[in-house]
């Protein structure tokens, strides 16, 4: 079928717009590639961000529990 198709571009519109075809068939490859890339990119920022935010909440919660302990132990609290 492809062969078919090339026949008649190149023998409707001459042999360089097949070429053009190709190179327009390329072009839409290199795009849908690229649009996967930076989707599959803001999907890992996304998930980086979560998990970045979920240990920064425990990292603060474990401190305040060690220094409130630490201040309870020594009287303060």
């Amino acid at each position: 079928m492809r062969a078919e198709i090339k026949d008649h571009i190149s023998w409707n519109y001459g042999p360089s717009a097949w070429k053009e075809v190709l190179a327009i068939e390329a072009q839409m490859r290199k795009k849908r590639k690229q649009e996967l890339y930076k989707k599959q990119e803001q999907i890992d920022a996304a998930i980086n961000f979560a998990i970045g935010f979920v240990i920064f909440l425990l990292s603060g919660g474990i401190l305040f529990c060690i220094f409130y302990f630490i201040g309870k132990y020594q009287g303060r609290w």
